[in-house]
């Protein structure tokens, strides 16, 4: 009788245990995904890595300090395991030689060599843009902060590396930024003057230093649409003007770098489409790019354009594959490296995430590699009343 009961005992302590395995299990099949800190911490951690996707509620879902962000990293075989951190509306990630930089709004930490962690006093929101500087070995974030006790807007910079980071300030409203080797510009705006901008050089070194660069008066009220970018000559951003809910220009500024010269191109007009939001690019801060004369500019229906710096000329150079035209892409990044650019993105026909590459010479679609361990964090955020959006892609290996 005493053996029944004994067996019994143990039958039903093995079903409660099991029950509760697959109630952990049912719960947050996104651990099934999540990069171990061992793992983390390892100095090969970025051995087998492809490619790092940057994830994040908004601000707004931030307001109990309950917001999440997930730094995804793809390995050669597709699969993505996430590292989770607290929100960063627009956060990113930057790369060296050999770390990856990834930041939450109170954290950054340095993946791959010697693995390093940095807690920050002051909170960020918003983030702008991450970057590195290779002549000064300086990992930097910007950050549209918000308004200051004066009444004035304030912009955060954190810089640094594994020796630990500094916090400069820019007082001004950023609209867009760009990073050309180890120079860092702004385009800053006061809001009270919205067709008035100027062009700053953020100067990061023992001592932090804005420097204003150019005026830039636009005949509309313009939004930015890309980066700022810079060769040997010009400064080029491109901005939109918005009509109507239908209609909207695509403009190429061009600032002359020693003379201060201001061109305006039309790069490309929107007419009659159904909604203008769906032309916006999928990230600002990674929607152009110079490479041999020619300026690339991705919008948000998919469609590539260039603008020759030496003719002149404008032309639609090619479209991705099947780019889904109907909506804003919230899951969709560009990321261009020497001749080629990336575009990740979730297609709704498959429903499968996706790296596909394009010969920027060529226009043809290269390969397509599908992206498996995304939507068990998705389905997880969604779960728990979240929503989380990619901000930033970078590629990590070819």
């Amino acid at each position: 009788m005493k053996l029944k009961i004994i067996l019994s005992t143990l039958i039903v302590a093995l079903i409660l245990s099991g029950g509760y395995s697959f109630y952990v299990y049912a719960w947050d099949p996104s651990e099934k995904v999540s990069v171990k800190e061992d793992e983390m911490t390892n100095i090969d951690f970025l051995k087998d890595k492809r490619a790092v996707i940057y994830f994040s509620t908004t601000a707004d879902q931030d307001s109990n300090d309950d917001g999440m962000s997930y730094a995804m990293f793809v390995d050669e075989k597709g699969q993505a395991n996430s590292i989770k951190m607290e929100g960063l509306e627009l956060g990113n990630i930057t790369k060296s030689t050999n770390q990856v930089f990834i930041e939450d709004k109170n954290r950054i930490q340095l993946l791959g060599g010697k693995y390093e962690d940095f807690h920050l006093k002051k909170s960020q929101y918003t983030g702008e843009r991450s970057g590195y500087l290779p002549g000064k070995d300086l990992f930097f974030s910007i950050y549209n902060t918000g308004f200051n006790k004066k009444g004035g807007y304030d912009s955060d910079v954190r810089y640094g590396n594994e020796n630990g980071f500094k916090t400069g300030t820019i007082p001004n409203y950023l609209v867009s930024s760009g990073v050309v080797g180890d120079n860092v510009y702004v385009l800053a705006n006061d809001q009270t003057k919205p067709k008035v901008f100027v062009l700053k050089e953020v100067i990061l070194d023992n001592k932090f230093d804005v420097k204003d660069l150019a005026k830039i008066e636009t005949p509309n009220e313009v939004a930015a649409e890309s980066e700022v970018l810079a060769d040997q000559n010009y400064f080029y951003f491109i901005m939109g003007a918005t009509t109507d809910d239908h209609n909207k220009d695509d403009l190429l500024i061009r600032v002359h770098k020693q003379t201060k010269k201001q061109d305006i191109f039309p790069l490309v007009h929107y007419a009659g489409v159904d909604d203008i939001i769906e032309t916006i690019v999928f990230n600002v801060r990674q929607s152009a790019y110079l490479y041999k004369d020619e300026l690339y500019f991705v919008d948000g229906l998919g469609d590539v354009y260039t603008f020759n710096t030496k003719t002149e000329q404008i032309q639609k150079k090619f479209s991705f594959v099947d780019a889904d035209k109907t909506k804003v892409g919230y899951n969709e990044q560009v990321y261009f490296q020497d001749d080629h650019v990336y575009y990740f993105r979730f297609n709704p026909k498959s429903e499968k995430y996706t790296i596909d590459v394009y010969s920027l010479l060529t226009g043809k679609q290269e390969s397509q590699q599908e992206i498996t361990g995304i939507k068990e964090v998705m389905n997880q955020v969604q779960k728990r009343g979240k929503s989380i959006y990619s901000y930033g892609f970078m590629m990590l290996s070819k």
